[in-house]
């Protein structure tokens, strides 16, 4: 039989705690001919050799730390390969490169119980007992959870609790087979202890790309809210279409908490903010007005994905690149960014743990919205963002 919520929450807090290490951050993490040669070293040598690895030149003693802890409680040992800052308790990417199956794994950390795996909170012996979850084993009875654990949010819950949003896929028959559904489970803290698990069951499995689920939201899909409230840890209940009173409520508090007016109006800016997932994007605070003095890690100038797009532009050039060498171009001058035939004001510049998050003000074609990107590996050379990177153009000569 199914696991009950409450008991749950009792078995995990019962669970032997990984002991905790001095406070992880994001100077922990190993990167580049570091993380290469602890790799190399974990892979050639003894479970019982695996923390000499970590006494190598450069390893950050976080890192050390957290291997220790993973490897009394795991038996394994982990690379830190990205920190996110997220409230009372923070999240760590591991890699552990002696997995047989999933390398990748999502640890909490900084938190008063110790060390905390995204594996063991999400874990049940039976899948949950949910009208979406039976239609899904009704058409595949051997699908199962594969432990392929994600956390696409971290929601900041009222009076400072944290939501950390877990999903799993569920594949059929084994772990290599067709994936069929995808879980989705909600571990609540207070003051960074567990204060029960909520299961939101089984959905039926897409692999759409996160566009496409955004352009559905822009033509009023309600299910498209639905999954993403979901995602973002805001309980729509089942992804069926229909704006039921917890679809509503969901919404409203979305919309409360990203600092959205309270109507019922699917505006451009309330897709962007359901369309920004993954566990570095904290809540925003709310703002009365227009951000002044916001600092950028890059200088004022126009950042091209390719050198021959930096102006003057040949218009061989731009014919060769067609209608969307806009997107390729990117100005920033005096606070102002301009993309295109949108013209923005810089509201806000979050640092993400590398990323930057910038939100705007726009007018375009007429329009006026609120905006927001990620942009990655960002430094004073330029910045990436959609997978193409943007580099500085030559300052111009008049």
């Amino acid at each position: 039989m199914p696991v009950p919520r409450t008991l749950r929450a009792v078995i995990v807090s019962l669970t032997p705690a990984i002991p905790a290490a001095a406070e992880i951050g994001p100077g922990d993490v190993v990167t580049g001919p570091v993380a290469e040669a602890l790799f190399d070293c974990l892979l050639a040598g003894t479970k019982d050799s695996q923390l000499s690895c970590f006494e190598a030149p450069g390893v950050p003693q976080g890192a050390r730390d957290l291997a220790r802890g993973l490897v009394a409680a795991q038996g394994a040992a982990g690379v830190l390969s990205a920190f996110h800052e997220v409230g009372r308790i923070d999240l760590a990417e591991v890699i552990f490169p002696t997995f047989a199956n999933t390398n990748d794994q999502f640890v909490l950390v900084n938190g008063p119980d110790g060390l905390l795996m995204a594996t063991d909170l999400n874990f049940t012996r039976e899948p949950p007992a949910t009208r979406g979850t039976g239609a899904i084993l009704a058409r595949f009875p051997q699908a199962f959870e594969t432990g392929r654990v994600f956390v696409p949010a971290v929601r900041a819950l009222p009076g400072g609790g944290q939501r950390f949003v877990l999903t799993d896929i569920a594949a059929d028959g084994c772990r290599a087979c067709q994936p069929v559904a995808v879980s989705q489970r909600y571990p609540d803290f207070t003051e960074g202890r567990l204060l029960g698990i909520r299961d939101l069951g089984w959905q039926p499995w897409t692999d759409e790309p996160v566009e496409v689920a955004i352009n559905r939201m822009r033509t009023g899909e309600i299910a498209a809210f639905q999954g993403a409230l979901n995602v973002q840890g805001y309980d729509a209940g089942p992804v069926d279409g229909v704006a039921g009173p917890q679809t509503r409520a969901a919404l409203a508090a979305f919309k409360a908490d990203h600092c959205l007016p309270a109507n019922a109006q699917m505006t451009p800016r309330l897709v962007d903010a359901l369309g920004l997932v993954g566990p570095g994007y904290p809540r925003p605070p709310c703002e009365s007005g227009p951000a002044t003095g916001v600092t950028l890690p890059f200088a004022d100038g126009v950042y091209a994905t390719d050198p021959r797009l930096c102006p003057p532009v040949d218009p061989a050039v731009a014919m060769a690149f067609g209608d969307r060498a806009y997107t390729r171009v990117a100005e920033t001058r005096a606070g102002n960014w301009v993309w295109g035939e949108s013209a923005c004001m810089i509201r806000a510049a979050v640092p993400l743990a590398g990323d930057l998050r910038l939100e705007f003000d726009c007018l375009s074609e007429g329009i006026e919205e609120r905006r927001a990107v990620i942009l990655q590996a960002v430094d004073a050379a330029g910045f990436s963002y959609l997978g193409e990177r943007f580099a500085a153009c030559p300052a111009r000569v008049d």
